[in-house]
């Protein structure tokens, strides 16, 4: 018994049956629809995420716009008086 490969035979029917390339029934592929792939679900998904990042950026945008008007200085008063002497 050796284990070279050289000296393995196959039988001229099996040699021609690993050759032949494999035969199909006429029939047509089956199509399946797309709820089976899962094209909705990830159609959903990227839909949901999207909504999801603008409303971020909405509320980053909402901050800013509330922080302008808070911490912007506002017009600058001057007051005098009259001065009283004592």
């Amino acid at each position: 018994m050796s284990s070279d490969p050289a000296s393995t035979t196959l039988s001229p029917e099996s040699a021609a049956a690993a050759r032949a390339p494999v035969q199909r029934s006429g029939r047509s592929k089956k199509r399946s629809t797309l709820h089976a792939h899962g094209e909705p679900m990830v159609w959903l998904t990227g839909g949901a995420l999207g909504l999801a990042l603008f409303m971020i950026v909405g509320l980053l945008l909402l901050v800013v716009w509330q922080g302008v008007f808070t911490f912007w200085p506002g017009e600058l008063l001057k007051v005098t008086t009259p001065v009283k002497e004592m």
